[in-house]
């Protein structure tokens, strides 16, 4: 089972984009999910100019009245099985028709998901956080020997071979029965992704770009320098990741790549249809397209922040951000 999750990332030692605000905060000491100030189009109407971003095919899904909270993290089991995460702990289902809060354990920012079933999902979160459901009921696991750090992704290439990763280098591992923790290296990884049990990608601050194939970690220096915050496996063997400062890299075999980027804004989350149709987005609304010959900006039907990016089985895209915002792209 592939699986790809993304979140923004730090330099160095500071952090970046934490907090609710549309602006990126490179280097700031924010914690995911600090309350801070809106982006004054929290809300999306007709004076953000919907009707001319119907070029780029992205709309507004009416999420639940009142929900304004910061959107991290979205899972599409269908275009009428949605689950999005956020800041409080919150947990939102859509079933094609209406949303449902889900009452779970979690009271701090959830990220992102990984589904091996419908009676098996697991999202990660702040404080070592991993909440499960079964089928009836989602409930709460602090992971074993994480020492309170953010987990920030997680996925597996199967349902008992599930990983988290998150601050200060951290790797946890579910064998099925229990959450497992350990360290490589000190730099935070924000995103993965999972060919197979022996084919892992770790991505995250300081250029991480890191490789398990199944007994060893191989590091890729491609880009020392770069803030890497989402991985998107695109192929067999071709992978996207973006990041910081509009980076773009790209990956066929083993070889790491930088390519143009025509942004210089903070890139969250990358996500595609297919290998000539990739999408990624960023801070105050940025998206870019890959059409197969190159990246370019498009339309946007919002100055939100958006920080999450999912394909749907069959086709479409979902995005969620700040203010509670859902975008879908047929």
């Amino acid at each position: 089972m592939r699986i790809w999750l993304v979140i923004v990332l730090c330099c160095g030692c500071g952090r970046i984009g934490f907090e609710l605000g549309g602006s990126a905060g490179i280097g700031t000491d924010a914690k995911p999910g600090t309350v801070g100030t809106l982006d004054s189009s929290s809300t999306l109407d007709a004076a953000l100019g919907i009707d001319a971003a119907m070029a780029t095919g992205w709309t507004q899904l009416a999420t639940q009245p009142g929900v304004a909270n910061a959107l991290w993290g979205v899972e599409a089991g269908s275009s009428t099985d949605l689950l999005v995460s956020g800041t409080s702990g919150l947990l939102m289902s859509f079933n094609g028709t209406t949303w449902t809060m889900i009452a779970n354990p979690a009271t701090t920012t959830l990220f992102y998901f990984a589904r091996f079933a419908a009676n098996d999902i697991w999202v990660v979160g702040q404080g070592c956080m991993a909440v499960h459901f079964d089928g009836s009921i989602w409930s709460s696991t602090i992971v074993t020997g994480c020492s309170n750090q953010d987990l920030f992704a997680v996925g597996g290439a199967a349902s008992n071979d599930v990983w988290a990763v998150g601050t200060s280098g951290t790797i946890a591992r579910w064998g099925g029965s229990a959450w497992v923790g350990s360290t490589q290296g000190t730099a935070d990884f924000w995103s993965l992704t999972t060919a197979a049990a022996n084919d892992v990608d770790l991505v995250g601050a300081r250029g991480t770009l890191l490789n398990w194939n199944g007994s060893t970690y191989t590091s890729n220096n491609a880009a020392p320098n770069a803030i890497i915050a989402s991985i998107w496996q695109a192929g067999a063997s071709e992978y996207w990741a973006v990041g910081a400062t509009g980076t773009i890299m790209h990956r066929v075999g083993a070889a790491w790549a930088q390519v143009t980027s025509p942004t210089a804004t903070t890139l969250y989350a990358v996500a595609g249809n297919s290998p000539t149709d990739i999408w990624a987005v960023g801070s105050g609304g940025v998206m870019i397209h890959y059409d197969g010959l190159g990246w370019s900006m498009a339309t946007s039907p919002t100055t939100n922040t958006l920080r999450g990016i999912a394909r749907m089985p069959g086709g479409g895209l979902v995005a969620v951000g700040d203010g509670g915002l859902v975008l879908v792209h047929p």
